[in-house]
């Protein structure tokens, strides 16, 4: 738990067999459409794709590509 609470995660295995993950939660904060829309609008609006990018991540969190 301690290893959860820094950020780790785990592969829970199964005669080893990935089954499932073991992952901390990662805190979302909510976030008005109306402010999401202004959001990309603006990027939109700039072409800043990369900007566009780190802020969805920075909302959302980024996306896992480890399988």
């Amino acid at each position: 738990m301690d290893a959860l609470e820094a950020g780790d995660d785990f592969i829970i295995t199964r005669n080893g067999h990935p089954v499932g993950e073991l992952r901390p939660i990662r805190a979302q904060r909510d976030v008005a459409t109306a402010e999401l829309k202004a959001r990309f609008a603006r990027f939109a609006a700039a072409g800043a794709a990369a900007e566009e990018r780190a802020e969805i991540d920075a909302v959302f969190g980024e996306d896992r590509l480890d399988d």
